[in-house]
């Protein structure tokens, strides 16, 4: 018995180490709508996205997040989603995947078709980024500057907890090259 349990600690992670096999595959970015109707249309298939993907049910949601249960097995993901204001008015959807035990590319792997769904949601309704027209100005009234909308969302990452390092460092370069 007492050699049965190192055998299978060592089973279990060289099945973990499986899944890391090869570079890791590029994030992508995440969809973003323009008008109430796209954002409309994409958040509805990023709530039946989520839990599809992580096959986790739905724990909280609200019209600007939501949230799965946590992994409770392998095979299973957790899946946070959040809309996110951009400063030229239109709004990224961003999705994160975690794991019970250790993801691996799965969670990139989970973002990626997370992104693709709901991408293809928002694509009847256009999509363009909204013009702006000859003249007009930086920002209307009442919209944050640049540098107003990067410190609120800096203020938002350091408030967020439980990010890996690597998530965390993704979405500060994301914030800073906007």
């Amino acid at each position: 018995m007492r050699a049965a349990i190192p055998l299978l600690a060592i089973t279990l992670l060289a099945g973990c180490a499986q899944q890391n096999i090869g570079p890791a595959p590029a994030m992508t970015d995440a969809p973003v709508c323009y008008s109430k109707a796209q954002c409309d249309a994409m958040w509805a298939e990023a709530m039946a996205s989520a839990p599809l993907i992580g096959g986790m049910r739905i724990q909280t949601a609200t019209d600007t997040y939501l949230q799965t249960y946590n992994a409770t097995d392998f095979g299973r993901m957790g899946a946070m989603a959040r809309k996110m204001p951009r400063p030229d008015g239109s709004t990224a959807i961003e999705s994160r995947f975690t794991c019970y035990f250790s993801c691996g590319h799965e969670a990139i792997k989970a973002v990626n078709l997370f992104n693709e769904r709901v991408s293809k949601a928002g694509a009847g309704f256009g999509g363009a980024a909204p013009q702006k027209a000859a003249g007009a100005a930086d920002s209307a009234p009442g919209q944050l500057s640049k540098e107003q909308w990067r410190a609120q969302q800096l203020e938002q990452l350091k408030s967020e907890t439980g990010l890996s390092y690597d998530e965390y460092q993704r979405r500060y370069r994301q914030i800073m090259a906007d």
